[in-house]
């Protein structure tokens, strides 16, 4: 099997090799394939299909990656039981993301549907959850795969029906078009923000129970599970979205966005170290706090229309004092 393999990647330039039933392989095994392919091509991808805990098989000298059902499976428990929070479904992904090191989740092989499970489209019961499931699979750390035919929607129960022949003739009907293109918005995002790529997100408090929002870097993913509208921030530049009418995120709707620009704070603390934050707006009330109790600034009373107004003025004073402030040490905080 190893000449073979080897074979595949030395005369047929494979990109990579995909091994079902990957637990059931030995380790010896695997590391001497690695090794010998590794030889020939030094990025083949080596993948194996492994549904629980493969820690032992991600050491870094067997697989590259295994097929992250965890992750769909999470997702999947989410909108299939509307009793479900996005808290509980934020713990569930926490779970999943935390459970390799990092540089091992970064290449996981996220899918949201294959050839043995249920088809995403008959599953979610609506394009709208359909939808959002596919923008939760491209808005998470991993690498994000798409099953034959869920470009178009294709439907399918479990395996056989699950692999269905792709339907060429309807490719190019009006629906699967849109549908297309939604998809390609989806990716193009992926591939020109670096935010998507890189670090872990980070989930907030949204209002509705099944309203899911997190951040990856300073971009926002919001999902609207529930069942009522949810009222989002203006003055936010629109990635891509589903169902925004306005400020107003409708049930079954999806949006992606990041603030329009950063601001900075400068102040003193009491010890006459400068402090700079660079964040946006929306974030000032959150950091400026904490950050006023620990170095004894009492702005903390501001409410956040003052505190907007009163981080005007304090600009302009605390840089003019920061020219004279010459050999007081500079603190710089992002938070982007």
């Amino acid at each position: 099997f190893g000449t073979l393999c080897e074979s595949w990647v030395r005369d047929y330039g494979v990109d990579g090799i995909r091994f079902d039933v990957g637990n059931e392989i030995s380790h010896r095994m695997l590391k001497e394939l690695r090794r010998r392919v590794r030889a020939i091509r030094p990025d083949v991808y080596l993948l194996g299909e492994i549904w629980h805990d493969a820690s032992p098989w991600l050491e870094g000298d067997e697989y590259d990656a295994v097929m992250n059902y965890p992750l769909q499976q999470a997702v999947k428990d989410f909108f299939a039981d509307s009793a479900r929070t996005a808290g509980e479904l934020a713990e569930q992904l926490y779970r999943c993301l935390h459970l390799y090191r990092c540089q091992t989740t970064e290449v996981l092989f996220n899918l949201m549907d294959s050839h043995d499970t249920d088809r995403l489209f008959t599953r979610s019961g609506s394009e709208d959850a359909f939808f959002q499931q596919l923008a939760l699979l491209f808005t998470l750390p991993g690498s994000p795969c798409i099953y034959y035919g869920t470009e178009v929607a294709l439907p399918g129960g479990h395996d056989p029906d699950c692999r269905r022949c792709m339907p060429w003739d309807k490719m190019n009907t009006t629906e699967n078009q849109q549908r297309i293109d939604q998809l390609r918005r989806l990716i193009a995002l992926r591939r020109t923000l670096p935010e998507l790529r890189d670090g872990m997100p980070v989930f907030r408090q949204a209002p509705g129970a099944r309203q899911v929002w997190y951040c990856r870097g300073r971009v926002e993913v919001l999902l609207n599970a529930g069942n009522t509208p949810w009222e989002l921030c203006p003055e936010k530049e629109i990635l891509f979205e589903r169902g925004l009418t306005g400020n107003r995120l409708a049930p079954g709707g999806i949006c992606k966005e990041k603030p329009m620009k950063d601001m900075e704070v400068v102040f003193f603390d009491l010890y006459g170290t400068l402090i700079r934050i660079h964040t946006d707006e929306e974030d000032l009330t959150r950091v400026w706090r904490p950050l006023c109790y620990l170095y004894g600034y009492y702005g903390a009373s501001y409410t956040p229309g003052t505190l907007r107004a009163a981080y005007r003025r304090e600009i302009s004073r605390q840089e003019a004092a920061a020219q004279a402030a010459t050999g007081k040490r500079l603190v710089e905080i992002r938070l982007e």
